[in-house]
Order: structure tokens, then sequence, then C-alpha cells
């Protein structure tokens, strides 16, 4: 989440959802206390077919962060304390949308370990 293109628009919103996540070493820390073994991962990359709204789900459709009612659903949002960062940062995705500029940052924030990583684990 650290290195999203959404960070560019909405740093403190991003910045306190990324608090909110796990990491690995917890993770796997916990997985393994609680008895599981081989742990793994694998990578999950969003995709244009997705339709729950969850905050990465405009990875390459990011016209649907400026609709109100998608930012609503996603919790990032909707828990925002300050929306003054959501009101600027809407604008300047809104011209970044209009100029083409935003294609450019999405390619300059893409990454081969995934958007999302799935870690799972043998219990025996």
């Amino acid at each position: 989440m650290e290195a999203w293109w959404l960070n560019r628009y909405f740093p403190k919103m991003m910045s306190n959802s990324s608090a909110a996540m796990h990491n690995y070493e917890r993770v796997f820390s916990a997985l393994h206390s609680a008895g599981f073994e081989d742990i793994q991962t694998e990578k999950f990359f969003v995709d244009n077919d997705l339709k729950d709204c969850f905050l990465q789900v405009g990875k390459q459709r990011p016209h649907m962060y400026l609709d109100p009612r998608v930012r609503a659903g996603i919790s990032s949002f909707a828990l925002v304390e300050n929306q003054e960062e959501i009101i600027l940062g809407c604008e300047e995705l809104r011209k970044d949308i209009a100029s083409g500029e935003i294609k450019k940052i999405i390619e300059l924030h893409e990454s081969k370990l995934g958007d999302y990583v799935f870690i799972y684990g043998i219990k025996k």
C-alpha cells in the first residue's frame, strides 16, 4: 500500500490505511504460533472485472474514485476525519485523468509483488 499510486493524491489516508495492515512477519509469526506449517504466500493482482469496491478496485479505473458514492463504500475514504485531503486529492486526480498524466503515474507505481498477498499454511 505504501508504494501504491493513490498515495500521490491521498497521502494521509493511505498512511492510516497502511498502518492498519499487519506486516508479513507478524502474520507469519501468528500462523506459526497457531500451529501452521509450510507457510507460503500467493500474489494477487487487482483486475478490472472485480465488482466489490474495496480500496484498490480502481487500480486501472481511477475515475471511480471521483464518484462520492464509490468513495462512501470504501472504508479508507469513508472513515477519513479530514475530508479536505479527499477534496484536494480528487481535484488533482481529476486534472491528471483529463491530461492523461494518470497513465504515467499508474505505470510508475506498478509492482511485481502484487496488489495483495494471500498468506496460508497447513495445520497438522
